[in-house]
């Protein structure tokens, strides 16, 4: 009777302990701004994380060539965050245009709740020919002060004169969006290189 008492009252302090662990590991990020439509860039057309699908980037950038893991038709394997996943990516190299205000992009999506949606996206701007993909960032987030509160997220925030990074929340407040801006020189031209990224809570 005893020992069977010992293993139930085990058992029970483990279900706890599962469930404290899920019930942490959803715990929202309270310490960062949920994300909102008017946090994207106007270079971007509206293209939001954990929304847009394949067609919305195409619009926007029709120039990129998707990469599909098998598990989407593909003949390759192409991975995000140990999850199946389709790359898109326009190269510099594709562009004999020197005018041209997009030289390189990146964008990646998976499925979510049956749908396929941008996890992360990357694009680089040639200031040459928009407006400054970086002066806008600074101006939307360099005064709220808890987008500069990166923790639990695998970005750290900075503020330089070549380097931006500040820290939101999604729109469920489970996980941390990174979003940053950085000057690079490529191929003889001043960049601006913009980056979304939803990552996985540390």
């Amino acid at each position: 009777m005893t020992r069977h008492l010992v293993l139930i009252l085990l058992a029970t302090a483990t279900l706890v302990g599962c469930k404290k662990d899920e019930a942490a590991q959803a715990k929202p990020i309270e310490h960062a701004p949920a994300f909102t439509p008017d946090m994207v860039s106007p270079l971007l057309q509206g293209l939001q994380l954990e929304k847009a699908s394949v067609e919305d980037v195409l619009a926007v950038f029709p120039t990129t060539n998707l990469s599909k893991d098998r598990a989407f038709g593909g003949d390759q394997s192409v991975t995000w965050n140990d999850q199946p996943a389709i790359a898109g990516r326009i190269d510099a190299s594709l562009y004999a245009n020197a005018t041209d205000p997009v030289p390189r992009a990146s964008f990646t999506w998976v499925e979510m709740d049956g749908e396929i949606r941008l996890q992360q996206l990357e694009v680089s701007f040639d200031t040459a020919h928009v407006d400054s993909p970086c002066a806008w960032v600074k101006q939307r987030f360099s005064e709220l002060e808890q987008a500069r509160d990166c923790e639990g997220a695998f970005s750290s925030f900075e503020e330089s004169d070549t380097r931006l990074v500040y820290c939101v929340g999604n729109a469920a407040q489970t996980r941390p969006i990174a979003i940053e801006c950085e000057k690079v020189s490529r191929d003889g031209r001043q960049l601006e290189r913009l980056r979304y990224e939803l990552q996985r809570s540390r």
